[in-house]
């Protein structure tokens, strides 16, 4: 794949128009594949566990790797003109006591099976 975003055909990505950012989304939704691919960083999560917290499938969170493996120079222009535009308007990017943040403690977000208001095995009797 080729590091120029705009050259290489994305199966589950698009540019968005109306976005200021040059990097693409998923198509039809408001999420940038750089969030899905920095979060499996950040809490060392799998490609699986990446698919099921953001419902995705395994081909888009691989393609999202891809993308944001082969587009790393656009996504720290993107980072620095968000930075930028943040800083201008006094928006103070860095933790006030970086000992009291602890990242490690946020716990990550997880689906209940099925509905969590009923026992198991529970039949609502509610149509759509």
């Amino acid at each position: 794949m080729t590091t120029n975003a705009s050259k290489t055909q994305w199966k589950y990505l698009e540019q968005r128009p109306s976005s200021w950012r040059k990097q693409l989304h998923f198509k039809g939704r408001r999420l940038r594949p750089f969030t899905v691919w920095r979060t499996m960083q950040v809490e060392d999560m799998t490609p699986e566990e990446a698919a099921y917290d953001w419902d995705l499938s395994l081909d888009e969170v691989a393609e999202a790797i891809a993308y944001c493996e082969a587009n790393q120079d656009l996504l720290k222009q993107d980072a620095e003109a968000e930075r930028r535009y943040l800083e201008e308007r006094g928006i103070d990017l860095e933790p006030r006591n970086q000992s009291s943040v602890n990242r490690s403690a946020t716990p990550r977000r997880r689906k209940t099976q099925g509905n969590a208001h009923f026992p198991k095995g529970h039949q609502s009797s509610f149509k759509c």
